[in-house]
């Protein structure tokens, strides 16, 4: 019995560690050891929680068993590159003071991807898939180009808050001033409003405005999107986007919102984490050190790389295992940046040569698709 225990443990312990490094992942982890641990001890108390868990990994606790000595050395390893994921969320920067009239996120970045839906989630579910409409955004942003790999919540039903979800996710800023809100929509991209207020005033001042809307929150809390703001003849405007992708009435990509209106800018909140460990575009994947500038490389139709000879063996996993078959097949990939993940580009096998000069060294030569 106590050996079935600690197979089911260990079980739980590897799903885990299969997963990226973020804070969420962390949580995970530690609830395992640790069931009545609250997420907000996260922050102070993870290094107690962390040696806890390692104690019960330990090899000494599991004779003979060769699995828990390989999640034992794991371990480490995945709890330092989760905090380094925290600590990557970006320094505030001093905020600008000239913005310009007129800004739209899809005109500064012409490939980002919105998400919108064919139907209007549940009410209770609205916060959660408008948090994910704006970590799509951002991930398009960080990825520098239309993204193929899309996020949402893991569950139709999901009822957690966008608070809820960018907290999990290493938490949020919070934005509370025109400037603070246009500053952050200008240098990271869209924000989430989590004070406008769904008026019937709004819903019925344009034709049909109810088909984009959940009107059983009329008079209530409705989460939208900012995606950038207008300067009208009766003043200034934040363009919000819909969650439901059908044509609207107005001509326009988005609906337009007053400065002040509806409590649209009384409490706006961003992810503070950036998503550049993230994956946006389809597997199979390798990872690669790329010494360039991802604006660079990106605009390249071909590139060569080094690699070790334990690469190659990950390169050729990444394949299918044979790398001759690879190349002729013209077999897909996705080459990423081992720094930071979201840099990728799908690409094919050209060439696999080994350098004389140099011991355990491969050159590989690929073709952006």
């Amino acid at each position: 019995m106590e050996r079935k225990l600690r197979e089911i443990f260990l079980d739980q312990v590897e799903a885990v560690l299969s997963e990226d490094p973020c804070d969420e992942s962390l949580f995970s982890l530690f609830k395992i050891t640790s069931p009545s641990m609250k997420r907000c001890s996260l922050d102070t108390d993870h290094e107690q929680h962390f040696k806890k868990l390692r104690a019960e990994i330990h090899p000494d606790k599991h004779r003979n068993c060769s699995r828990a000595k390989r999640l034992f050395q794991s371990l480490t390893e995945f709890y330092d590159k989760s905090l380094d994921e925290n600590k990557s969320a970006p320094v505030r920067k001093k905020m600008k003071t000239n913005f310009p009239l007129n800004f739209s996120s899809s005109e500064k970045w012409t490939y980002i991807n919105i998400r919108q839906m064919a139907f209007i989630p549940k009410e209770r579910s609205i916060g959660s898939f408008v948090a994910y409409q704006c970590i799509n955004a951002r991930g398009s942003i960080v990825h520098g180009k239309k993204t193929h790999h899309h996020y949402n919540p893991k569950d139709k039903k999901d009822q957690k808050s966008a608070k809820q979800v960018f907290e999990a996710y290493g938490g949020f800023n919070i934005l509370t001033t025109t400037d603070e809100i246009k500053d952050e929509l200008m240098t990271r991209g869209p924000v989430v409003s989590t004070s406008f207020q769904l008026s019937d005033t709004f819903l019925s001042s344009v034709e049909d405005r109810k088909r984009y809307f959940d009107s059983n929150l009329k008079n209530k809390v409705h989460d939208v999107l900012i995606t950038g703001w207008k300067h009208t003849s009766m003043g200034e405007v934040w363009q919000i986007c819909p969650l439901v992708y059908e044509t609207l009435d107005v001509g326009e990509e988005c609906f337009n919102i007053g400065f002040g209106q509806y409590d649209i800018d009384r409490m706006c909140i961003a992810p503070k984490r950036t998503f550049e460990r993230w994956n946006w575009e389809y597997g199979p994947y390798f990872k690669g050190f790329i010494d360039h500038e991802r604006d660079v490389w990106y605009s390249w139709q071909s590139m060569d790389f080094s690699i070790d000879s334990k690469q190659l063996e990950e390169l050729s996993e990444t394949v299918g295992g044979d790398l001759i078959a690879a190349a002729t097949s013209k077999k897909k990939f996705t080459l990423q940046d081992s720094k930071k993940k979201a840099h990728s580009r799908s690409c094919f096998l050209t060439k696999v040569k080994h350098e004389k000069d140099k011991s355990h060294c491969w050159r590989v030569s690929v073709k952006f698709v």
